[in-house]
């Protein structure tokens, strides 16, 4: 596959992010042919009518960044026109609100297209088939067919809160980003990222309390391109278990089929709409909005967690935790709902609103928080000196520079310039003691170490968002579900080994140095403007930094 560089990466996820924040607005404020979700008192939890022009907009942002930036083959061209199929049949249904069977009927074709046209097919068992046999044609067509429609529709069903089905999704994205790389199949994973920038960009809308949807336009797009991307990811002789494409999407899959199996139990049709989703039992437990799409996002980070750590493993193994997983979930909804157990909302309860409304206002949590901030931000600056196994002398002598100036400055006094040198000290030296840390023997050499170096960024990384959350100027606690997303991110970043994402390798330096750079304009905020017992830790780590450089060998 063609390879692309760093910057075509960059540009398809700014573009997604981008283009799709642009158009939303720009889209609300047209009078005519915007569908409307109107609230029913039922099985939907919106109070009030809410515009599903979030599909529209991704949509629009996925093909033009897709026309521009991707290297159109069979394959590429077959997702695409799949797409359309998917994303034109699903504006009509958010329009005019068509039935089931029109919407069945344009997945099947939209499947049909990548199957036949761009060769994506479930051919491949591993170890599930006796001797690792393969399907035959007509088999792998029917299997293919079956899972591209039914993941498209659960994750179309599972799209019942603010932000549930996007932040979900983009999880699933994320893995398949890591997971193309790593065996470079490029073209998956620079579609995959495209797709990623317009659910970041639609999750800016939709997070709760969400003033756009996406849609079925948006839900089946997004189902049909995680799917169609999977599969090609796992049927492409890259060692990968072709059981990964039911764990990435195993979350909305198990949902939707414990309530179509319910459905049945009970009398109904297999497609009749009720309150039986997880999200629905969640809520029914006695928790919140936020708390229950917060599950759900951890429990989908499980799976993903065990998808990309158990990537090259064999099927049975993956399978049986899969089970297992599954069992879990509705054994503990079957036994919460039979004793009507619900979440107590009292008490030292420390995930109720009532009480983080308590700590904020009365300053412990940001004191408490502001502190653990402060001393891992200060002891990662020795971190990254201490691992530094070499500087070079151009960065030793910058260094130097700042060991003389640092003291002047200090015995002045002058607040401002003091300020002004700390930044500069910090952010000159460090993002180049950064990347020599990054590409040592040291970190690429020792996985241990590795996690160990990420790590650190990621608890910062954590402490970063939190500060921020609980210095927020605004009345009660808001913790929103894309805050989940972001450490959730910086946790995954932080823990998976990127010595194999070695072409890219500038990639893990650039997040590493973002973290370091906003969690100190973080600390340069609360500090205001005192400076001093953060220019004595900065001083000592250029000393460090200047000896390293002049006197170890």
């Amino acid at each position: 596959m063609t390879g692309y560089s760093l910057s075509t990466y960059l540009a398809g996820l700014f573009f997604g992010v981008l283009v799709t924040v642009a158009l939303v607005p720009l889209l609300c404020r047209l009078q005519i042919g915007i569908p409307m979700d109107m609230p029913d008192g039922k099985r939907k939890v919106h109070s009030r009518p809410i515009p599903r022009i979030g599909g529209l907009a991704m949509a629009s942002a996925f093909f033009v960044a897709a026309l521009l930036l991707v290297h159109r083959d069979q394959f590429i061209s077959s997702v695409l026109l799949g797409s359309g199929i998917i994303f034109g049949m699903g504006f009509l249904d958010d329009l005019k609100q068509l039935g089931y069977k029109s919407k069945f009927a344009a997945q099947i074709v939209a499947a049909l297209v990548v199957i036949f046209m761009g060769r994506v097919m479930i051919i491949d068992l591993g170890s599930l088939l006796p001797h690792e046999l393969c399907l035959s044609d007509i088999g792998a067509v029917l299997l293919t067919l079956i899972i591209i429609v039914g993941v498209t529709n659960a994750i179309n069903l599972a799209d019942g809160l603010d932000g549930l089905a996007a932040g979900i999704s983009l999880l699933s994205f994320g893995a398949l980003i890591y997971l193309g790389v790593i065996t470079g199949q490029h073209d998956v994973a620079i579609l995959a990222t495209i797709i990623s920038g317009c659910l970041i960009g639609f999750l800016r809308f939709n997070t709760y309390p969400a003033s756009i949807f996406m849609g079925d336009s948006g839900s089946q797009l997004i189902g049909f391109v995680g799917i169609v991307l999977a599969i090609k990811l796992t049927q492409n002789m890259a060692g990968l278990s072709p059981v990964l494409p039911i764990i990435l999407f195993g979350l909305p899959v198990l949902d939707t089929l414990a309530v179509m199996t319910q459905r049945i139990l009970e009398g109904h049709s297999p497609f009749h709409a009720d309150r039986n989703h997880i999200h629905h039992k969640l809520m029914n437990r006695g928790l919140y909005h936020r708390e229950a799409v917060a599950v759900i996002y951890l429990m989908q980070g499980i799976l993903i967690t065990m998808a990309m750590i158990f990537c090259y493993g064999p099927e049975w193994p993956l399978l049986a935790g899969y089970a297992v997983f599954s069992l879990t979930v509705l054994v503990f909804f079957t036994w919460t709902e039979s004793h009507e157990i619900t979440i107590p909302r009292y008490g030292f309860l420390v995930l109720s609103k009532r009480y983080l409304k308590r700590i904020k206002r009365k300053g412990i949590a940001i004191k408490v928080i502001f502190a653990l901030f402060r001393v891992s931000l200060l002891f990662l600056l020795f971190f990254v000196v201490g691992l530094v196994a070499e500087i070079p002398r151009p960065v030793a002598w910058m260094a130097v520079l700042m060991v003389v100036l640092l003291p002047v400055i200090f015995i002045f006094d002058n607040r401002q310039w003091l300020g002004t040198l700390v930044r500069l000290s910090v952010y000159l030296l460090l993002p180049c003691l950064i990347y020599y840390v990054d590409n040592s023997q040291i970190v690429t050499g020792n996985h241990l170490v590795m996690i160990l170096w990420n790590g650190c960024f990621s608890l910062v990384g954590i402490f970063f968002v939190l500060t921020l959350k609980f210095t927020r100027r605004q009345k009660g606690f808001q913790f929103s579900t894309m805050d989940i997303l972001v450490l959730l991110a910086i946790l995954a970043v932080g823990i998976l080994p990127d010595s194999r994402l070695e072409a890219y390798h500038l990639g893990s330096v650039a997040w590493k140095v973002m973290v370091l750079f906003f969690s100190f304009e973080v600390l340069a905020g609360e500090l205001r403007g005192e400076w001093r017992g953060v220019a004595v830790t900065v001083w000592f780590m250029a000393l460090m930094a200047a000896i390293k450089g002049f006197l170890v060998v």
